[in-house]
């Protein structure tokens, strides 16, 4: 399964930078029995982080976010969603 970050940056006109995304991979074991054709998942793999992301600078603009902060992640989250102003 991937988990994705994206992170939508919006108001700076033709300076508005391009938006920032990054994902992750978690992986987990599926045993099917032979028999009865039920399917048992295991755990997902690890949890995982998404390093904080600082905000572009550009001049004459101030960011409503001045960054999003680091953000941790397992098998069962859904993708992430932000945006900076």
């Amino acid at each position: 399964k991937t988990v994705n970050e994206t992170i939508h940056y919006q108001g700076a006109g033709n300076q508005t930078p391009a938006d920032h995304a990054a994902s992750v991979e978690f992986t987990r074991q599926v045993s099917t029995d032979a028999v009865t054709g039920a399917k048992t998942y295991g755990a997902w793999s690890a949890a995982q982080s998404f390093d904080a992301v600082k905000s572009p600078e550009l001049k004459g603009y101030t960011a409503d976010k001045a960054q999003i902060d680091k953000q941790t992640v397992n098998g069962d989250s859904k993708d992430l969603a932000f945006t900076v102003t």
